[in-house]
Order: C-alpha cells, then structure tokens, then sequence
C-alpha cells in the first residue's frame, strides 16, 4: 500500500512537472513569437514590414502574450497595418488587460472613457486606471490625475489630481509635465513655483508636447519664471503653431502683425490667423472678422467679416455672438432682424461680455423687440457697469438720479457719472458737469462743472458745447471770454445740422 502511494505521488509530481514546463514551453514559444514580430516591426536584421510583424503577433496572442495582445489592440485602434476596428482593438486590451498587463489596462481604460470600440463608461475606465496606476503606469496616472481634477467619475480633489500628475511627470510623461507645470504656475493645490513651472515645462516642450511648447512661449512674452523675452517667446510659439495648435497660431499671428519678437509681417501674421480659424479656433475667427471690418491688415469686406463673426459665435465666442447681434440690430450684409439681434446679444450677455449686456439693459429699457423692464435694464447695466463699461455706467448714473428703476440716490447718481467721465464718456461728462452746477451728489462747484463741460464738449457733446458757451458769456465757473463764447456756440451750432 505504501509503494502504491509512493508511486502515485511520484506520477503527480511528474504530471505537474510537465504541464509546468509545457505552460513554460508555450511561453518562451509565445516570446519568440513576439519577438519574431518586433524584428518585422523595426526592420531588425530583416526587410521592415508591418504587416508580417502583425502576423507573428497574432500568433504570439494566441497563445496569451499580454504585451502582443495589447500591441494588436494599437494597430487596430489606429488602422496601422490592419484596418481601422475599434471594436477589436477593445477585444485585444481586454485579453491582454485580464492577464495584467499595465499598458492595456491603460488602453483600455482609454477605451471607456472616450467611449472608442465600446460605449462611453467613466466608472469603468477609472476601474482600469486604478489598476494601471497601481502598476506605476505614467499615462495612467495623469489620466486618473485629470479624473480627480475635473471631478469625472470620481469626488473632485486637486490635491490628489497634483500627486498623480507628480508621479507621472517623474517618469517623463508629457502631458503631466505640462498640466503640473500649469499647477506650479498658477499655484494650484502646490505653492505657486513659476520657475518649476518653467522646467516641467520645457521637459514637456522637449518632448514635441505642443501645448507645453506653447506655454514656454506664454512664459518668456509675459516674463513668468523668466526674463520676458519676446524673440524666444516667437520661437517657442512657432514651434507649437507648427505642429497645428490653434492658441500658438493666434498669438504668434499677433506677434507678426505688430512686430514683437520677430520682424513686422501683417500678411504672415494674417496667414497664422486663417490657420487657427481653419481649425475652428473661435478667437481667430472673431479677431479676422474684427480686421476686415476695419479693412487695415486686410481688405475691408463686411460680408466677410459677418461669416466669421457667425462662425465664431456659433462656437459661443461671446464678442462674436455681441459683432452678430449688431449687424442684425442694424442691418449690415444681412436683412435687418430686431429678434435675432436680441438673441445674440442675450447670448453673449449671459457669458458677461459687458457691451451685450448694456445694450440687453437699453434694449430692456426702451422694450425694444424684449418686453420693457426697467428691472431687468438696471440689473444689465449694473452687471456692465462693475466690469468698467463707461455708457453702461452713465445710464446707472441717470437712472438713480431720475429714480427710474431704482430708488432716487443722487449720491449714487454722482458715485456712477463720475466713473464713467473718468473713462471719457461725453455724457457721463455733461452729466457730471451738470451736477457741479445744480450741486447734485456733490458740493456745487462751478469751476469743476466748466471743466467737465470743457471735456465733453471737446469730444463733439452739443449740449456741453451750449453750456460751455454760456459759461463763457455771463463768466460762471471761468473767466467771462466773448470770444470762447462764441466759438463754443458755433460748435454747438454746426452740431445741430449734422
């Protein structure tokens, strides 16, 4: 009984034995298969050739090597060898995901987030990122960082978002080089560092990263971490533009047309521009559109101008969405249209853009096509008025010295025409001198009233021309002058008949 036993432990141990070395067998098979594959891959002692390499990989996945199964998911994922088939790219990370491999649950987790070869799932991919990143995979780690930092699938955490970009940049990867770069710049979840910044990144930017490229340019033309230094600024910028990044493009466009680190070329800068807005980069599109309306780089051409314009404010650029509003407000290239000119202006008021949202406030005001609401009006001009829009401010102004909308406050009234004649709104000015005069808000004063009058006057304002004139003639507030009289009439004059 007990050589029975012996013997049918030995007969075990050499069933393991061989199924042992049959796995190893197969293994070191499926190895030198892939190998096989990566000599074909690389033109390694053979002719290259990607298609054979692609066959020896196949081989080598079916017999489960993990790094062979995730290669054939690349191709495929690209269309480089084979053709394009997301859906078998997604197979092939899969296998080689289950057998662990770092680099496939990386694809994979790709895979779920963008929704390419399966349907979009972001529990699913920060499942297979976690399980990368728990490998110490570098594109892993900044992808589950950017997770952490836009709250996708996960509780918002910046700080955890900076740990995750930190071990990532520490192995080289461009993109957390460059979004840990703009952390250390803006001083976000880390002690702002613009000097670190500047290094990570110009360790990206070596790497071809174009975004980093960019914000090597974005460092030397505003001297952050550096000396401000607009000829390497152009470089890097150029650098960037040429590898087709929009915001390069639109900033190195500028930098042609005024001359600023490289020698004054409208017309190259404008090329740069129609580059960007080629792409569909909403600046570019609205800033062509601002040049052929003014017709100096360019030619001047509205209707051009007006195609731009509706291309960048379909995009939600918010000065685009105001240009749009305007022409349909006043006819230009297009049929006039009261309601498509409110609803564009509406648009761009919503985004903050400060002339939308006072001329929303006049449009309110006067129930022009939107119902007349001197609520809402006050609300649009107080909204322009904090952002410094000097007509938006003047209205606020007349509005609580009338008591329209608001509560009568001449307090106010003066606190908001004062701000808006420092910004040299004629208006505001008249408005202001008018209050030195009546002593509204403020202590009468004569002399100060003559000098607002002067300043808005100057700029063409026809009732601060009268005044003036008056001023002159009986000596209120100045010396009495005939002739200033005189002169300031016959502007007040002229100005009646234009």
């Amino acid at each position: 009984m007990k050589d029975i036993r012996h013997t049918l432990i030995l007969s075990l141990l050499l069933l393991f034995t061989m199924a042992a070395t049959n796995v190893y067998a197969q293994q070191e098979d499926a190895e030198a298969l892939f190998q096989t594959g990566v000599r074909y891959e690389s033109g390694d002692s053979v002719e290259k050739d990607l298609k054979t390499a692609i066959e020896w990989f196949e081989k080598a996945a079916a017999k489960g090597h993990a790094v062979a199964q995730n290669r054939l998911g690349v191709y495929y994922l690209y269309g480089e060898g084979v053709e394009q088939d997301l859906k078998k790219a997604v197979e092939w990370f899969k296998k080689s995901a289950a057998l662990g491999y770092a680099s496939a649950q990386s694809n994979l987790g790709y895979s779920y987030y963008y929704g390419r070869g399966v349907e979009q799932d972001i529990k699913k991919a920060l499942k297979w990122f976690e399980k990368a990143v728990a490998q110490g995979h570098a594109s892993a780690e900044y992808r589950l960082g950017v997770m952490y930092a836009n709250g996708e699938g996960v509780q918002m955490d910046i700080k955890k978002a900076a740990e995750l970009f930190e071990k990532s940049a520490a192995q080289g990867d461009p993109q957390a080089e460059c979004d840990l770069g703009t952390f250390y710049l803006n001083g976000i979840a880390v002690e702002q560092n613009p000097k670190k910044a500047l290094e990570l990144f110009e360790k990206s930017a070596a790497l071809g990263y174009a975004s980093a490229q960019y914000n090597m340019g974005f460092c030397y033309d505003n001297a952050l971490g550096v000396e401000k230094d607009q000829k390497k600024a152009a470089e890097w910028l150029e650098k960037a533009a040429a590898q087709g990044y929009p915001p390069a493009q639109y900033r190195l466009a500028f930098m042609y047309i005024r001359g600023e680190g490289v020698e004054r070329d409208a017309k190259k800068g404008v090329e740069w521009l129609e580059k960007a807005a080629a792409v569909g980069y909403a600046r570019a599109e609205c800033d062509l559109g601002v040049m052929y309306v003014i017709g100096d780089v360019v030619e001047q051409d509205q209707k051009k101008a007006f195609e731009y314009f509706e291309k960048a404010a379909n995009k939600g650029d918010a000065q685009a969405q105001n240009n749009v509003g305007y022409y349909y407000n006043n006819g230009l290239v297009v049929e006039q249209d009261m309601k498509k000119a409110a609803e564009w202006y509406e648009k761009s008021a919503i985004q903050g853009h400060a002339p939308a949202q006072y001329t929303m406030g006049v449009f309110c005001m006067q129930g022009v096509v939107v119902e007349k609401d001197m609520k809402k009006a006050i609300e649009w001009f107080e909204k322009a008025a904090a952002q410094g829009h000097a007509p938006a401010q003047n209205d606020l102004g007349a509005s609580y010295e009338h008591g329209n909308g608001v509560e009568k406050d001449l307090n106010k009234a003066f606190e908001w025409y004062n701000k808006s004649a420092a910004q040299g709104d004629p208006q505001a000015q008249l408005n202001l001198g008018l209050c030195y005069v009546y002593g509204r808000g403020v202590e009468k004063d004569m002399t100060k009233a003559a000098e607002w009058f002067e300043k808005s006057a100057a700029q063409g304002n026809a009732m601060a021309q009268l005044n003036l004139s008056g001023m002159y003639e009986y000596g209120e507030g100045v010396e009495k002058n005939p002739e200033k009289a005189a002169y300031w009439k016959k502007k007040y004059e002229e100005n009646q008949y234009k």
